[in-house]
C-alpha cells in the first residue's frame, strides 16, 4: 500500500506518474499486456495500416481530414472499422487490472469508472513539427480523472514522446 500512496501522492502534488510496466503488474497484468502486443502486430501488418503509416511518413497533413485532426494517429477504428471489444487483445482486461484498479480508486476518492478505452498507433513524424492535437493543450473531460496511457515500443525525442505540463491539471498551478 505504501506504493500505492506513493503514486497518488505525486498524481495529486504533479499530475502524472510513470513506470515501467514489468515494474508493476502482476503475471496477469503482464500478460494482457503481452496480448495487445499481438493485436498490435496485427496492427501492424494490415495493408490499409501499412499505407496510412506510409502517408504520415511522406505527407501528414493528407490524413488531417480523415482522422478528425489527427494525421499522425492510427486508431483502432482504422484497423477493426468498430470499437474494441472483449476478444480486441486484453485491453479491458489490463486496465482492469488491481493494480490500475487500486490507484484509480485511491486517487478518485470513490470506485473507478472506465470508460474511452483506446488503442492506436502514433507515428509522428518530426519533419512536420508539431500539428494541431500535438500543440500545448489541455483535456477537460471533468475536474478530477486519471489517464492511463500504457506504451508497447520504445519511445525517445525522436518518436514523439508523450509532454506534459506537471501541475497543470485543473485546479494545478495553472487555471487557464
Amino acid at each position: 500500500m505504501d506504493n500505492i500512496n506513493k503514486i497518488v501522492n505525486q498524481l495529486n502534488t504533479l499530475g502524472y506518474y510513470k513506470t515501467n510496466v514489468m515494474d508493476v503488474l502482476d503475471d496477469s497484468g503482464l500478460n494482457a499486456f503481452n496480448d495487445n502486443i499481438d493485436f498490435f502486430n496485427g496492427m501492424l501488418n494490415d495493408k490499409f495500416i501499412s499505407n496510412e503509416l506510409e502517408i504520415i511518413r511522406t505527407n501528414p497533413s493528407e490524413r488531417f481530414e480523415r482522422s478528425g485532426g489527427k494525421p499522425f494517429e492510427i486508431t483502432h477504428y482504422n484497423f477493426l472499422n468498430r470499437a474494441l471489444s472483449l476478444n480486441d487483445g486484453s485491453f479491458i482486461k489490463l486496465y482492469l487490472n488491481d493494480f490500475f484498479i487500486k490507484i484509480a480508486t485511491k486517487f478518485l476518492g470513490s470506485d473507478p469508472q472506465l470508460f474511452n478505452i483506446l488503442a492506436w498507433l502514433h507515428s509522428w513524424n518530426k519533419n512536420y513539427g508539431r500539428m494541431h492535437s500535438q500543440n500545448w493543450h489541455r483535456d477537460r473531460e471533468d475536474f478530477k480523472l486519471l489517464k492511463i496511457f500504457i506504451y508497447y515500443s520504445d519511445v525517445d525525442e525522436n518518436t514523439g514522446p508523450f509532454q506534459y505540463v506537471p501541475k497543470s491539471f485543473c485546479g494545478g498551478d495553472f487555471e487557464t
